[in-house]
């Protein structure tokens, strides 16, 4: 027991007072003085341990804040990672659908064009169908056929525009759709920043109110080791006995109002962290829905995003179809085209042909007709000769035979006369001139209506439905 108050009391200068006279003048005062020195001791030692213990503590809950703040800063960095990566592949796909959709316009401004085009080409062949069609009455019955080939034509036409304007609706209705879900993600985005920066501004308050009760833990630390410090240095200086109750009883006033005062202390610290943890629990719920309402936007928007893919797909799919069935129609229109000039050709040539044999022939039946009235002319004139001679002689004039004036000399040619032609003969001439003229009528109207109203084919049906095909796209 000596050995321990000797450790806990150091020994007093040389030069000092001296106090190991004390208990030899008075054993009860010195035995009640060390006895109490015992006690500080070992209210000392617990003391010392539960502030190792609270400082072990400490240690533990520094610890587990770096771990807590290295694993938020991981999650923050993975969270910041992923939005970065969600945000370049919408870009991606955004870009791709403008270009997509870009391709598509410019793809459909050059259809329109063609379009344009090929309808007045299909106005200008409608027309000539159609003064065709009133000029010849024997393709009546093909007309008719051709009108229900229209109408049925007409109908596709019309179904197929219908479809092409439910896909632009569509795609009007996806593109709006599509905004709308860019500008929820863009609120979604703003809620997750500001809830972010909320959660930020609460651990930098959690952090200052860690380092407040750390600087109040070593200001209270000083406190009770200068306490302490003045308490040894106290009790050194005690002279005697009669002073013990009075320095007891103030360190005992001092033991009191230092508990109190870190009862208080504890207690404020506590009721602090308790109001801060009831106040960060609702934020910390609102930063869980906020968090768990932007998942389920972001899901529900890859989702909508996927139908709109699927939906552009089909959409591109059906446009192909459309533009290879025009390529089709397209490629049987410029066969038609090239067989019709192939035929306009060959029926020019034949046009042609006919006309040089016609006119051959004219010109034969002018030489026969130009021989017809001479010879007509010579019979006339031989008749009036002979009548006059026949008069002659009845007469009982002196005459030769009607021989004589019909005898030419041996040799000589001899020269039809030119004697002024009958109205009979004038009659012959003018009838003879009109038939030829009426054949020649006939030739020119036959081959006028094999140039006008060819032999129709089924290769002519399917150029004729195709020409209507194009007329009611252009005139629906």
């Amino acid at each position: 027991m000596s050995e321990c108050v000797s450790a806990v009391i150091p020994e007093p200068p040389p030069n000092g007072p001296s106090t190991a006279s004390v208990p030899h003048s008075n054993p009860s005062a010195g035995s009640i003085c060390r006895h109490s020195r015992l006690q500080d001791t070992a209210e000392l030692q617990k003391l010392n341990d539960r502030l190792a213990a609270y400082m072990g503590r400490m240690r533990n809950l520094k610890n587990d804040h770096t771990r807590l703040s290295i694993e938020v800063q991981t999650a923050r960095d993975n969270l910041t990672r992923e939005n970065d990566c969600i945000k370049n592949i919408y870009e991606s796909e955004l870009t791709d659908m403008r270009r997509s959709l870009h391709e598509i316009a410019r793809n459909k401004a050059e259809l329109q064009i063609r379009l344009n085009h090929q309808g007045e080409e299909n106005k200008e062949l409608k027309a000539k169908l159609d003064n065709k069609a009133k000029e010849c009455s024997i393709f009546e019955a093909n007309a008719r056929k051709y009108k229900s080939c229209t109408t049925d034509l007409i109908a596709k036409y019309s179904a197929l525009k219908a479809d092409r304007e439910k896909a632009i609706n569509e795609a009007t209705e996806l593109q709006i759709e599509h905004d709308r879900l860019s500008n929820s993600l863009n609120e979604a985005l703003e809620n997750l920043k500001k809830a972010r920066s909320i959660r930020v501004n609460l651990a930098n308050n959690v952090q200052s109110l860690r380092e407040e009760l750390t600087l109040k833990d070593q200001l209270h630390a000083q406190e009770i080791s200068e306490a302490r410090s003045r308490r040894q240095v106290k009790i050194k200086d005690i002279g005697g006995g009669h002073l013990f109750k009075q320095y007891q009883g103030e360190l005992q006033k001092l033991r009191n109002h230092y508990a109190a005062q870190m009862q208080a202390n504890r207690d404020e610290i506590k009721i602090a962290y308790e109001h801060k943890f009831k106040n960060l629990q609702p934020v910390a719920a609102l930063n869980e829905n906020a968090t768990a309402a932007v998942r389920k936007e972001l899901r529900c928007a890859r989702e909508i995003v996927e139908d709109l893919t699927g939906r552009i797909s089909k959409l591109k799919s059906s446009n192909a179809d459309l533009n290879s069935r025009i390529r089709v129609k397209e490629q049987l229109l410029d066969d038609e085209g090239v067989r019709h000039t192939a035929d306009v050709a060959s029926l020019e040539n034949e046009l042609q042909r006919l006309r040089n044999a016609m006119s051959h022939q004219l010109r034969q039946y002018q030489d026969l007709m130009d021989i017809k009235v001479s010879l007509d002319l010579e019979i006339g004139a031989y008749d009036k000769l002979l009548c006059g001679d026949l008069t002659h002689s009845s007469g009982g004039s002196a005459g030769g035979s009607p021989d004589q004036f019909l005898s030419f000399p041996s040799g000589a040619k001899r020269k039809a006369p030119m004697p002024v032609a009958s109205p009979a003969s004038v009659k012959r001439k003018s009838s003879v001139v009109d038939e030829s003229e009426r054949v020649a009528s006939m030739l020119d109207d036959g081959i006028n209506e094999n140039m006008c109203h060819p032999k129709v084919g089924p290769d002519q049906q399917v150029t004729d439905e195709c020409l209507s095909l194009r007329y009611h796209q252009q005139n629906p």
